[in-house]
């Protein structure tokens, strides 16, 4: 049976001709996995332990290693995910305090590449 969710933009629930529209399969799999990494730890009170503690992962002088190891541990724990077949953080706005992060990863429903920009 295949993955599915309401595709969501911006925040927003996308409507076409008046229908939420749904998402299925690698397309599901990518938006939850963008969510989970964008959502900051504890933001979403309906799944309080879904996101990343970027409070503390933001603070000056915390290592790349170990916001790799928090943003990895997220992508895990996604049910579907097999595996991370490649990962990198870099910055995307130095000024703005902005990273990119580039993940693909083996997941029950087939290869999934995807950026998030936090």
């Amino acid at each position: 049976m295949s993955i599915t969710a309401t595709k969501v933009e911006n925040g927003e629930i996308v409507y076409e001709g008046g229908r939420r529209v749904i998402l299925t399969g690698r397309d599901a799999v990518a938006q939850r996995l963008r969510n989970a990494i964008s959502i900051w730890l504890g933001e979403f009170s309906l799944e309080p332990l879904l996101g990343v503690d970027w409070e503390t992962l933001l603070e000056k002088g915390i290592s790349r290693a170990r916001i790799r190891a928090a943003i990895v541990s997220v992508i895990n724990a996604d049910p579907a995910v097999i595996r991370i077949i490649s990962f990198s953080i870099e910055d995307a706005e130095p000024a703005e305090r902005t990273i990119s992060i580039r993940f693909t990863v083996q997941t029950t429903e087939g290869e999934v590449a995807d950026e998030v920009v936090v």
